[in-house]
């Protein structure tokens, strides 16, 4: 199983579709997430911004709980588990401050964790990627709010590192060069 992590705009999304494509199974938390959210807080929860500017700190982490264990339930369910990615974030912007996308409280469902994978794209692709992105809200951030945003994802990752003893990679997707990143990604994947 594998974790695959990177700042909203970093194209992990689309990265991670054309990795499906080479058998690869892909369960993004989010949208694990956004389904549970609904049920729990009804029509608080109606896009999945709503989950990151609607809910407490506290509702977020038991949600963020919940979705862990049903990740575990699907990953068991998986006809070959070693191929599971789960597609997430290290950390979630919102207005009252950063929460952690990988908490211990999520990690120590996941049995088999083997590589954490960052995403990374640079300042300027991500801007243009998030500018043109209409399906979800995202937020313009600055150049000085990049490096801090990708300083705590790294932060993150690293701690999670070394909670499992899972190795940590960086790819980097530019714009223009996705069958370069996939590439990549499949190397990493089969090493």
């Amino acid at each position: 199983m594998y974790v695959v992590v990177g700042l909203p705009g970093a194209g992990k999304s689309t990265v991670l579709r054309e990795v499906a494509s080479r058998g690869y199974e892909i369960i993004n938390f989010g949208d694990v997430m956004f389904k549970i959210g609904g049920k729990l807080f009804g029509n608080r929860i109606n896009t999945r911004d709503d989950m990151r500017y609607n809910l407490t700190f506290s509702e977020y982490k038991r949600l963020q709980q919940q979705t862990s264990k049903e990740i575990k339930r699907l990953i068991g369910l998986s006809s070959d588990p070693d191929k599971v990615i789960i597609d997430t974030h290290a950390i979630i912007y919102t207005p009252d401050g950063y929460i952690p996308g990988l908490p211990d409280h999520v990690i120590s469902e996941w049995e088999g964790l083997s590589k954490l994978i960052l995403i990374t794209a640079p300042y300027q692709d991500l801007i243009e990627r998030r500018k043109n992105d209409t399906s979800r809200k995202r937020e313009m951030i600055s150049l000085e709010e990049y490096e801090r945003q990708v300083n705590l994802t790294l932060n993150v990752i690293t701690h999670v590192s070394c909670m499992t003893g899972c190795s940590v990679y960086l790819v980097e997707n530019r714009n223009g060069r996705l069958e370069d990143t996939v590439k990549k990604m499949i190397d990493v994947l089969e090493e």
